[in-house]
């Protein structure tokens, strides 16, 4: 965990240091063809039908109704590695939880330890998912009850970072990284989620 974390962390507060002048690159489909290659494309992003159709989608629109092309499109290959970091970390933090126990994962520490998932933050719309930003809360405070301070100290740290362009880094992540990493919806928290009883869970160790 803490290898990948030091590579997601690597990868993202560069991102925190970006800053987005006035002029803009309009080498808008050039970089997408670089970041998703044609039979890539073809396969993921056919309903787009062009790389021009999928650049104008992800584009910023001005009060004057005038396109800005997206900020975030240049650092799509960093974005899609951040993007693997967060999906591989999740998992692993998975399997801590059942190394302590916690059969059914962070789902189950959350419902058992009486979390409120409700008394969370707003999603602010960049790098994660709704459901991976409440997921990395919760988280959070299992690896503080747990004495892992090094871990939840740098949990939080992603949790805190911002971002220029947000709506654009969002659009980015949203509609292309999407699709080339897709998230995982396995480990997403549920209130009304209902631990395995202590034979269903013996009865699924035997069937592996």
């Amino acid at each position: 965990m803490r290898r990948t974390l030091s590579r997601l962390t690597a990868h993202i507060l560069p991102l925190t240091a970006v800053r987005f002048g006035s002029r803009l690159s309009y080498r808008t489909n050039g970089r997408l063809r670089e970041a998703i290659p044609h039979a890539t494309f073809k396969k993921l992003f056919r309903d787009f039908g062009t790389y021009e159709n999928l650049a104008d989608s992800i584009c910023a629109t001005r009060d004057n109704q005038h396109k800005v092309p997206n900020r975030w499109q240049t650092h799509i290959p960093r974005l899609r590695r951040i993007r693997q970091f967060v999906t591989q970390y999740i998992a692993q933090a998975e399997h801590l939880l059942q190394y302590h126990g916690f059969s059914d994962g962070l789902k189950e520490y959350a419902v058992t330890q009486d979390v409120d998932l409700w008394d969370k933050e707003q999603h602010p719309g960049s790098l994660l998912y709704p459901h991976e930003h409440e997921y990395l809360e919760t988280l959070h405070t299992f690896l503080i009850d747990q004495s892992y301070f090094d871990l939840a100290f740098r949990t939080q740290r992603l949790l805190t970072c911002t971002f220029e362009q947000t709506a654009d880094l969002w659009t980015i992540v949203f509609t292309i990284l999407g699709r080339l990493e897709p998230p995982t919806f396995d480990f997403q928290l549920s209130a009304d989620f209902k631990p395995r009883t202590e034979e269903a869970s013996l009865e699924q160790e035997e069937s592996l």
